[in-house]
């Protein structure tokens, strides 16, 4: 579940800045030095901003995982699990299926 939401999370923050003109070599450098920014989130924002979508976790098998959270949450509420399994169920279906879960950035692209 945190995975999906951060891996979500960064990739539209790097399409944001991006769109800005922004160096996402130079913002990841920043973002991944501050306390907020985890281990994982920094690898991803990495292989997002140099275009590295070699495949480590495909996001098919990802999307799984995320699923089974929504159906363990027995009809509990997490609007942020749902939607960033909604975003990966995307990236499927436009045939990242096989590809590193990075990938769901090729969605903001």
């Amino acid at each position: 579940m945190l995975l999906g939401v951060q891996t979500v999370a960064m990739a539209e923050a790097l399409s944001l800045l991006a769109r800005k003109c922004i160096d996402l070599l130079r913002a990841i450098d920043m973002i991944g030095s501050t306390s907020v920014c985890s281990p994982f989130a920094k690898s991803v924002e990495t292989l997002m901003a140099k275009g590295n979508y070699g495949r480590m976790f495909a996001i098919d098998l990802f999307a799984k995982d995320i699923r089974y959270a929504l159906i363990a949450g027995d009809g509990s509420k997490l609007p942020l699990v749902s939607t960033a399994h909604g975003l990966f169920q995307n990236a499927i279906e436009r045939g990242f299926k096989a590809e590193n879960l990075s990938n769901v950035a090729k969605l903001y692209l």
